[in-house]
């Protein structure tokens, strides 16, 4: 009676579908009217809560059960596949483990409320529910996701094993009948549906597997020219790729990128299917092996598709955020990408971009307006100059800057009215520190050509230290505008007054628990005086004889510091970031600059060489005597303080200078001002007798007389080398025997040959023939 009932919901069923269904249909009720025959009708199977046990006969099979029994074919489709990297599958953990579609984790909220607390749980069917065919499952997922959005509380959620069994059914239908395009639609849409039932339903929480994926991308492959089909594909996989593991199963092989690419080509006009292949694009490029070289290129093939997507709809809100978005991942540390963005004809992907920026188009969006200029950001840092150059040539600067000072506002203006939890405030900081960064990339290059670019933007550099002075405390800002501001130094130097170094140096005080701003403000201070400044230092005009500083920049930022304090600010600045390296590099390059003006007044030079900030030099260079960059600008920095304030080598012989000068002239004795620099201070140093005794302990004879033979036509080591020996073997007659023993004579004839028209060398090579004679 059973059996008949159920052939007679068949036929009823099948009145209402294709031909080619109603005749697989009629197929298994008539093979079911046979076997029924045979056997004894089982009432208790409509009743019972898994499925009729599995027959020989394939005609009378229903879709059998999942169960934890070991499956003999570990090549079994549905079992669970272990990913070990893109494209490679351990399947021999799929012999042991049952298919299982829903990757389940643990229930944190279960495990912590514990076995015997009381929760609350929405109903569950734990009912396994077998569909004859495609059809009523579609209409059981339709039901299921209409009580879903219609929040009843008395509708059954799925379980997470329901769901399992249902998608193992969606996928065995597909790939019984691959060849019947009704079945591959309706497959595809259930995947759809069964993707949209929110994961909260379930008792676990879940993600689908790649099963469903293969599935689809099969149909895709077998019914190319069907539109239907394809739409509701890319539909489907649009939701199903919310997940890494069905990610991984598109991006493991290339010609599934490209099978999506030619969808989109061959049905431009189904908006549907363009926009939901564009979902999967963006999806795609979050996946955390997007960045790798393969794969990376791969996604890059789908750039001039989205880019001919965005130019067919410019003005759709939804689309420009996604399809922006999506740039802006595939060409972050992505080259190819990069440079497919700039691609003739005309760079339309540099113009979609840079139209999003134009005229405030977006500004009501600002997430668009964000994507699109990180977009440009990345196409900036494009070691290519042509790329930087295509983003000037378009009007990108201009849409830049307007960026900047219209979000530099609403920020300001959020700030002012307590409101910094607002999505403007927190997107404008954002959009801020990415136009930032996309200036400090258009200018970071050595190219010869480059400097017509630099030139170009010399328009920005107002801008960006207004930007910097009116948001102190936003570090991103602050950051990403001093990487901007330290390229451009050299080339626009004299664009900076007083007030702009004052800023610098407030905006340094502001943040001085954060090295990175420390650094970037130091540089960008360094950058701006070492082209002023050049080489010159106070140590002996006689001796270096370096470029005489520009009295405007230097006066400016004398002028600054002295308003301001920025000696405190910088020593603070030393004191405050020890253990990192860049920052006291960076800082010892302000002062050593800084004392190379001719403009420091009295008070300055005393504050420089007080006693505590010697103390800090010496410590630091004590600290990091491997850098050769640091060890160099401290030496000239405390051989120019020297002049300032001979009073302060005492401090300096007491708080070890001589052992660090020695140690640093040997760590880096190819360095030619490191060891003029050093042998410079030595020289002052061993004007008190009291220091000759530490002197020659530490091998300084032997360091001196190095730098004099390595550095044979540097006249400021031979000089300040003289002075040195001279001083110390007048003082002493074993002193004496140990610089005679050492050759000194010979090199000191050798540096009056060479240098037979500086006075200098002269006087001094001939006071240390006169000591060693």
């Amino acid at each position: 009676t059973t059996t008949k009932k159920h052939d007679q919901e068949l036929q009823h069923t099948a009145a209402s579908l294709p031909s080619s269904s109603q005749s697989s249909l009629r197929s298994i009720g008539s093979s079911r009217t046979r076997t029924s025959t045979n056997t004894k009708p089982q009432t208790s199977t409509t009743k019972s809560s898994s499925p009729p046990p599995k027959s020989s006969d394939k005609t009378t099979t229903m879709i059998a059960p999942i169960t934890n029994v070991r499956r003999k074919n570990p090549l079994n489709p549905f079992a669970t596949t272990k990913k070990s990297s893109l494209g490679k599958e351990d399947v021999s953990a799929g012999a042991d483990t049952p298919f299982n579609p829903f990757a389940p984790k643990r229930n944190k909220k279960k495990d912590a409320a514990g076995s015997g607390s009381a929760v609350l749980k929405k109903k569950t069917a734990k009912t396994r529910k077998s569909f004859p065919n495609m059809k009523e499952l579609v209409v059981f997922l339709q039901k299921q996701n209409n009580q879903q959005s219609s929040s009843s509380p008395s509708s059954p959620a799925l379980s997470a094993d329901t769901v399992e069994w249902t998608c193992r059914q969606i996928v065995e239908f597909m790939e019984a009948e691959p060849n019947v395009s009704s079945v591959q639609r309706d497959g595809a849409r259930a995947l759809h549906l069964l993707s949209l039932l929110d994961e909260t339903d379930y008792e676990d929480e879940a993600s689908l597997t790649c099963a469903g994926v293969e599935a689809i991308l099969t149909a895709m492959e077998n019914f190319p020219h069907d539109e239907a089909l394809q739409k509701l594909a890319c539909v489907a996989m649009e939701a199903l790729t919310a997940w890494e593991e069905n990610q991984a199963v598109i991006l493991s092989k290339e010609y599934r990128i490209d099978d999506i690419c030619v969808v989109m080509d061959r049905f431009s006009d189904n908006m549907a299917l363009q926009v939901s292949a564009l979902g999967i694009f963006h999806r795609l490029s979050w996946h955390p092996d997007a960045v790798d070289g393969d794969v990376a290129k791969r996604l890059a093939n789908a750039i001039p598709f989205v880019v001919g997507l965005l130019k067919e709809h410019r003005d759709n809100v939804e689309i420009y955020n996604m399809g922006c978005s999506t740039l802006a991942k595939l060409t972050e540390d992505n080259p190819d990408s990069q440079l497919r963005l700039c691609e003739k004809p005309d760079q339309v992907g540099i113009r979609v971009a840079i139209d999003a920026l134009h005229n405030g188009k977006f500004e009501d969006h600002p997430e668009i307006e964000r994507a699109a200029m990180l977009i440009l950001q990345h196409v900036a840092s494009n070691p290519s100059l042509e790329c930087k150059a295509n983003i000037i040539r378009h009007g990108g600067m201009d849409c830049i800057l307007d960026v900047l000072e219209e979000h530099s506002s609403i920020v300001a203006t959020e700030s002012s009215s307590n409101t910094t939890n607002s999505k403007a405030y927190s997107e404008g900081k954002l959009i801020m520190a990415s136009a930032l960064q996309t200036l400090a990339n258009l200018s970071d290059s050595k190219l010869p050509d480059h400097d017509v670019i630099k030139q170009k933007m010399s328009v920005s550099v107002p801008i960006m230290l207004d930007v910097l002075q009116q948001h102190p405390n936003i570090a991103q800002v602050q950051l990403t505008g001093y990487s901007a501001l330290k390229n451009l130094a050299h080339t626009h130097a004299r664009l900076l007054t007083t007030q702009d170094f004052e800023g610098i140096l407030k905006s340094m005080k502001a943040q001085m628990n954060n090295a990175a701003v420390q650094k970037q403000a130091c540089r960008t201070l360094v950058n701006f005086l070492s082209k002023s400044n050049g080489n010159a230092n106070k140590t002996n005009n006689l001796l270096s004889g370096g470029n005489s500083p520009s009295a405007k920049e230097s006066l400016d930022l004398v002028r600054a510091i002295a308003n301001v304090d920025g000696l405190s600010i910088i020593f603070r600045s030393i004191r405050a970031h020890q253990h990192h390296r860049a920052v006291q590099e960076a800082a010892f390059g302000v002062l050593y600059f800084f004392s190379c003006s001719q403009d420091l007044t009295t008070n300055q030079k005393h504050q420089l060489c007080l006693e505590e900030n010697v103390f800090v030099l010496l410590g630091t260079m004590n600290s990091y005597i491997e850098s050769e960059i640091l060890c160099e600008r401290g030496c000239g920095l405390i051989l120019n303080m020297s002049f300032f304030a001979p009073f302060s080598l005492e401090g300096m012989a007491s708080a070890g200078g001589t052992r660090i000068m020695l140690a640093a002239m040997r760590r880096h004795g190819l360095n030619a001002k490191v060891q003029e620099y050093g042998a410079g201070i030595l020289s002052g140093l061993c004007l008190d007798p009291q220091i000759h005794a530490e002197f020659v302990n530490e091998e300084g004879v032997s360091t001196v007389v190095a730098a004099m033979m390595v550095h044979p036509y540097q006249p400021g080591v031979q000089a300040f080398g003289c002075d040195v020996l001279a001083s110390v073997a007048s003082s002493d007659a074993s002193y004496k025997q140990v610089i005679a023993d050492s050759n000194t004579q010979m090199i000191a004839k050798d540096a009056m040959t060479r240098h037979k028209k500086h006075k200098g060398v002269q006087n001094r090579a001939s006071a240390v023939l006169r000591a060693i004679s």
